[in-house]
């Protein structure tokens, strides 16, 4: 896991986005250690220790307070069962056809990627909403509808360990709580951005774009319009629509839409879609229902 939020000499949480690049004044919040910030173009940005890395942040991946479905969403699924499940898909998912029972694999049903119905009178089985994510082929709305339960299950979980070892006077009791808080600062940094969705006409190529910003999207805009001068000349950018407390949505979309990427250098969030195919993505997004 990589660390994105270190402490400030107030002891605010400070994340990755808000701090330049190299040496940084702010602490490991687990050790209290000092911490560089990595901020290159290909690895996550990232806090890592200035000197040696301490023992909280080593621990196996899965113990850490990672974001449900927010950047991984295969699932913990091998190559071999994402194939298999794309298999499924094509095979029987897609064109709605109920799943026979010999060729699903146990730990499809486990996971709860799979479920029992009934199909033509025959018991057979088809996919969750969960067992579409890591295909791609979830809406957002429903996406949405899956995630967000699993986040606030997760932040529960996080806080009831912390508090289970203050009663219990448990020496772990000062890293969980500070899981607990990591967690909840995350949580509450996606859910504060809103997501904005744009339509580029550039030098007479037709490009479109999605982010996040906690800012008035037209000072984006200018930005984006900075970001592109390198590549183009004559830049031309209408907002398609933006949705409040949304950040949540930007990287499933990406994963969502991702045979349409667009790569322009280290920029990672531009898409080429036909007309009617950014109609189709328009639409998915204005599903979504409102985020309070």
């Amino acid at each position: 896991m990589w660390l994105r939020y270190g402490v400030s000499a107030d002891g605010a949480l400070i994340s990755i986005e808000d701090v330049p690049k190299g040496k940084t004044a702010v602490k490991c919040p687990y050790c209290q250690g000092a911490l560089t910030a990595k901020k290159g173009t290909v690895k996550e940005h990232h806090f890592a220790h200035t000197t040696q890395t301490c023992r909280s942040v080593e621990r196996p991946y899965k113990e850490l307070p990672i974001l449900p479905l927010y950047d991984i969403f295969n699932l913990d699924l091998s190559e071999k069962e994402i194939e298999q499940l794309k298999g499924l898909w094509r095979e029987y998912g897609a064109k709605n056809y109920g799943i026979p029972q010999y060729v699903v694999p146990a730990r499809f049903i486990y996971q709860e990627l799979l479920q029992e119905s009934q199909h033509f009178g025959y018991q057979r089985y088809e996919f969750t909403p969960l067992g579409k994510i890591p295909l791609g082929v979830l809406s957002l709305r429903k996406f949405n509808e899956v995630q967000h339960p699993l986040l606030l299950q997760k932040l529960s979980e996080l806080e009831q360990k912390a508090e289970r070892a203050k009663l219990l006077g448990l020496s772990t009791f000062s890293e969980l709580f500070t899981d607990s808080q990591i967690y909840r600062a995350h949580l509450r940094r996606i859910f504060l951005h809103t997501l904005y969705f744009l339509r580029i006409e550039a030098d007479g190529q037709i490009l479109y774009k999605i982010g996040i910003t906690t800012r008035a999207v037209e000072e984006r805009v200018k930005e984006v319009q900075g970001d592109l001068r390198s590549h183009f000349t004559n830049i031309k950018i209408e907002v398609l629509g933006t949705w409040s407390h949304r950040g949540n949505v930007e990287k499933y979309f990406k994963y969502r839409y991702r045979n349409f990427h667009y790569p322009l250098g280290h920029l990672t969030e531009y898409f080429t879609f036909k007309d009617e195919n950014a109609l189709v993505v328009l639409r998915d997004l204005e599903r979504m229902k409102p985020q309070e």
